[in-house]
């Protein structure tokens, strides 16, 4: 992008605001309102730009009209908008392809299944936020919210469906939240597994396939479109070495190769398509520095290069093709230390270390920084959040701070949730 090109796209709703965005090519404007990175959290103003545009010189660019309406994303809008603002738009009215493409969005926003993901409800990466559930120490077990970096604001959201603890926390396609296993109100381990679409207008947790095995304390992790339920804890088995996947399209669970050893309180990362298991503790609970790798075009494991510190109870997140591990224990040691592996060179690396020592905390990725989460120390849970900038090789503390203090939360970045009430 030149440098003009990224101004506008960071500064979308002044820029169709104004003059110069009228004297725009058609070329132009479809460039800029097909973009996957516009900063938007519905498309409701890219809409209005496209009308105003249109009628700016409504002779001549009435015949263009449906191009750029199928650039519109209109079910990242809401049902109350196509009807009210949409619907009733006369050069909408006067072009019929327009009006049944606004119609085909409707039926997308009234219809109760999971929609395929095409360029019309693909959500835009613009604005993204992190979404927190769960937490064994914190006050309501069900209780979700929502962090807005760019606001430094936390919100709430809605609950989870029961009050499951050490269950995990994936996203699909920057909109789909599963939550999945854990154990219930009777410390009995669960197969379940619940979804939260976060573009719709009514967001509530659903049920959705259940995993093959009972799984408390497990990690998972997505590559393409398929997640990893990794390792766990049931009655029936003790301690877990399996593993098992989910295709998003089908619908189904698969069995794949076990780790190749059983590993307790261990973290996962996604990186190049491989899925990474880090350290842990073994069955004697003595902490592990060891490292697995799944490839699951040959569905097999292999060994990485060892940690430089032992961690249990460590965050994992990835940035810029760098898997970081965050914080853990080592016996009696709450760490404070921060690694990083790279894959092209095969080596760890020492890193600046965080300002709180912790354990059992959520480390997500946004934006180019890493957020790690809640956690505990001396403590019995942290409610605080430490950001990592890996320009300058720094950790600051975020000044706003969670609403409930969560030991073992649960985190992801999804795009910003246009209909979860703010409070």
């Amino acid at each position: 992008m030149t440098s003009s090109e990224i101004y506008i796209h960071q500064h979308f709703s002044e820029v169709v605001g104004g003059y110069e965005f009228l004297s725009l090519s058609l070329e132009q404007v479809i460039k800029l309102i097909s973009s996957d990175r516009l900063p938007v959290s519905s498309d409701e103003k890219v809409f209005e730009s496209v009308i105003r545009w249109v009628k700016y010189d409504l002779d001549s660019r009435q015949c263009v009209l449906f191009q750029l309406m199928q650039h519109v994303r209109l079910p990242l809008t809401s049902m109350d908008y196509i009807l009210k603002n949409v619907v009733e738009e006369p050069i909408i009215k006067n072009c019929l392809k327009c009006y049944i493409y606004v119609l085909e969005a409707l039926n997308t926003l009234e219809s109760e299944e999971l929609i395929p993901q095409s360029i019309q409800n693909k959500p835009r990466h613009g604005e993204k936020v992190i979404l927190v559930v769960g937490g064994i120490r914190s006050v309501l077990n069900k209780s979700l919210e929502w962090f807005d970096t760019r606001t430094n604001l936390w919100h709430i959201g809605p609950e989870l469906i029961a009050n499951f603890r050490r269950s995990s926390l994936v996203v699909m396609n920057d909109n789909f939240v599963f939550a999945m296993g854990g154990y219930n109100y009777d410390e009995l381990p669960l197969r379940s597994v619940f979804v939260l679409d976060i573009s719709s207008e009514s967001p509530c947790w659903q049920q959705s396939v259940s995993m093959l095995e009972l799984r408390e304390s497990l990690r998972v992790g997505v590559i393409k479109d398929n997640i990893y339920a990794v390792g766990g804890y049931n009655i029936t088995d003790g301690n877990l070495n399996s593993a098992e996947v989910f295709n998003f399209n089908t619908q189904e669970w698969r069995m794949i190769s076990n780790m190749p050893i059983i590993r307790l309180f261990f973290a996962v990362g996604v990186l190049n398509d491989l899925l990474y298991v880090v350290g842990g503790s073994d069955q004697s609970r003595q902490a592990l520095n060891t490292v697995d790798c799944y490839n699951p075009s040959t569905d097999m494991w292999s060994p990485v290069a060892n940690m430089c510190v032992r961690r249990s109870g460590a965050g994992v997140g990835v940035l810029y093709g760098e898997l970081y591990a965050v914080g853990g224990v080592n016996g009696s040691d709450l760490l404070s230390s921060v690694e990083k592996y790279s894959p092209k060179t095969g080596v760890w690396t020492t890193m600046a270390y965080l300002n709180v020592p912790r354990k059992s905390a959520e480390v997500v990725a946004l934006d180019g920084l890493l957020y790690v989460i809640g956690g505990v120390n001396l403590t019995p849970g942290l409610e605080s959040v430490e950001c990592y900038n890996p320009n300058t090789n720094t950790w600051a503390m975020v000044t706003a701070t969670m609403n409930v203090e969560r030991f073992l939360p649960r985190a992801v970045a999804i795009n910003r949730p246009r209909h979860f009430t703010t409070c």
